[in-house]
C-alpha cells in the first residue's frame, strides 16, 4: 500500500512538474510575443515621430523659403519704386535735363 501511494504520489508530483513547466513556457512565449509586439509597436511610433518630424522640417524651410522671396520681391519693389520716384523728383526739378 504504501509503495502504491508513494508511486501514485510520484506520478502526482511528475504530473504536477510537467504542468508547470508547461505553463511556465506558455508564459514565457506569451511574454516574449508581448514584449515583440510592443517593441514594433515602438519602431512604429518613433517611425512615424521621425518622418512628421521631418515633414514639418521640411513644410518650415519651404515656408521660410517663400517668406525670403517675398520678402525679397517686396524689397525689389520698394527699390524699384524710390528709384521712380527719384528719378521723377530729378526730372521735376530740372536736375535731369541741365546740359554741362
Amino acid at each position: 500500500m504504501c509503495e502504491a501511494s508513494e508511486e501514485k504520489a510520484i506520478k502526482m508530483c511528475e504530473a504536477s512538474e510537467e504542468k508547470a513547466i508547461k505553463m511556465c513556457e506558455a508564459s514565457e512565449e506569451k511574454a516574449i510575443k508581448v514584449c515583440e509586439a510592443s517593441e514594433e509597436k515602438a519602431i512604429k511610433m518613433c517611425e512615424a515621430s521621425e518622418e512628421k518630424a521631418i515633414k514639418m522640417c521640411e513644410a518650415s524651410e519651404e515656408w521660410a523659403i517663400k517668406m525670403c522671396e517675398a520678402s525679397e520681391e517686396r524689397a525689389i519693389q520698394m527699390c524699384e519704386a524710390y528709384e521712380e520716384k527719384a528719378i521723377k523728383m530729378c526730372e521735376a526739378s530740372g536736375i535731369g535735363n541741365q546740359s554741362v
